[in-house]
């Protein structure tokens, strides 16, 4: 009998529309809102950046 592999949730990220399976919550601009951005996108968005705001971690992890 084969077991069903189940496939870690995605959500899609704020600034590139990727699905990604972890996501950052960040503020990066001045009174801005909240997004999730990925990996690929969190480097642009942190550095230099004086509005930015870390504010946990998103992992598609399976809470079942």
């Amino acid at each position: 009998m084969k077991r069903k592999v189940k496939s870690k949730p995605t959500k899609p990220c704020g600034r590139c529309g990727a699905e990604a399976p972890r996501l950052y919550r960040v503020v990066v601009e001045k009174d801005g809102a909240w997004v999730f951005v990925c990996d690929d996108c969190w480097p642009s968005v942190s550095e230099d950046n004086p509005h930015y705001h870390y504010g946990g971690t998103w992992t598609g992890r399976d809470r079942g």
